[in-house]
């Protein structure tokens, strides 16, 4: 892994312990890791693409999608 793809890994193990599930956004991962968003764009699919972790996007009726990242 990258030292980027790290930090990013890190910082949602550390959430997933005391929340028990991820669901954050992109603005909400790069206000604490301090990267662009595109950069967490690029750094999550990298993590998902070497099987690190799983997103899963859900509807939630009429309020639109939310997205669920599973550490694997």
């Amino acid at each position: 892994m990258t030292k980027k793809e790290i930090e990013v890994y890190d910082y949602l193990h550390d959430y997933r312990a005391e929340e028990g599930k991820i669901n954050l956004t992109n603005k909400q991962i790069r206000e604490v890791v301090s990267m662009p968003d595109r950069t967490i764009y690029r750094v999550l699919n990298s993590l998902e693409s070497k099987g690190y972790i799983k997103r899963q996007t859900i509807s939630v009726g009429n309020y639109g999608k939310q997205r669920i990242i599973h550490i694997l």
